[in-house]
């Protein structure tokens, strides 16, 4: 797989950088949003399956992740600063390029349904594993907010951060590729040397504790376009998946693939690489 080289985009926002990165030259573009404490280039690796490629793809760096800063707002309402970067994206988007549609993982699917449900702009969408569930869900999240608090954040070296988080949960699980490009991106120099998580406990922590999506869910019908939900076997969100269909809209699936956890482009990402293609008919 041949390197790709993203032109990297500040769009226009009031309170710093939030960063798109830009793949391909020809064709609409398709936006991609990752999940907490991910970032845009950390899915290099299956934009390198996808290329060459009908269309350009639009990676984005939602505040606080990535190279993009953090929205002073952030942690009184993160699931509306998150959908406010999507609404960005978009909007710098439509002004350029037809849009051949949008895939989001975990919470970024969440806020991108939310933002298509506002707006629907996209003629279809593929979300994988997006957390979209019942309100009894959520309070499930607060250990995890808690461990992103407390999750060390400094390491001395790349090689030091590899050695250390590589045999770890759910590290340990992904495809060795997609672990190098979330070393290579997901990671920053820091002034006092090492390198330092791009992604804060803080506002890793602030997806966790974001509050219900049950009223996102119940309104799924209102994204108004066919929706490939995309699903592990072994993920924790795999029965809301089931529950997500029932409410997309018409012409909307599922899919579930086998001993895959909720990192699914991370674990899966062949089979995730030619759903896109088939989904959004890229020939």
């Amino acid at each position: 797989m041949k390197p790709l080289n993203p032109e990297a985009v500040d769009l226009p926002v009031a309170f710093g950088r939030l960063r798109l990165w830009m793949y391909g030259s020809e064709g609409p573009a398709l936006l991609w949003c990752h999940g907490a404490g991910l970032c845009g280039r950390a899915f290099e690796p299956i934009f390198e399956r996808l290329f060459p490629l009908p269309a350009r793809v639009a990676a984005l760096d939602l505040n606080g992740h990535g190279c993009s800063d953090a929205r002073p707002e952030l942690e009184k309402g993160a699931w509306e600063a998150f959908r406010q970067d999507i609404e960005v994206a978009v909007t710098w988007l439509l002004e350029r390029f037809q849009l051949a549609g949008a895939v989001g993982h975990s919470g970024g699917g969440a806020v991108l349904a939310m933002e298509q449900i506002r707006r629907p702009v996209f003629p279809r969408l593929l979300l994988l594993d997006p957390i979209l569930a019942t309100d009894h869900f959520f309070p499930a999240a607060n250990p995890l907010a808690e461990r992103a608090r407390r999750r060390r954040h400094h390491f001395s070296s790349r090689d030091d951060a590899r050695a250390r988080l590589s045999p770890k949960f759910p590290f340990c699980r992904w495809s060795p590729d997609l672990f190098d490009a979330y070393m290579e991106h997901g990671l920053a120099p820091s002034a006092g040397g090492g390198v330092t998580l791009r992604c804060s406990g803080a506002v890793e922590s602030a997806f966790y504790l974001a509050g219900s999506t049950e009223s996102t869910l119940r309104r799924l019908a209102e994204m108004r376009c066919p929706t490939l939900l995309v699903t592990g076997s072994e993920s924790y969100m795999e029965p809301y998946a089931r529950m997500q269909l029932e409410f997309a809209p018409p012409g909307s699936r599922l899919e579930v693939l086998s001993g895959c956890g909720h990192f699914i482009a991370q674990e899966k990402p062949d089979q995730v690489a030619s759903l896109v293609r088939e989904w959004f008919d890229f020939r």
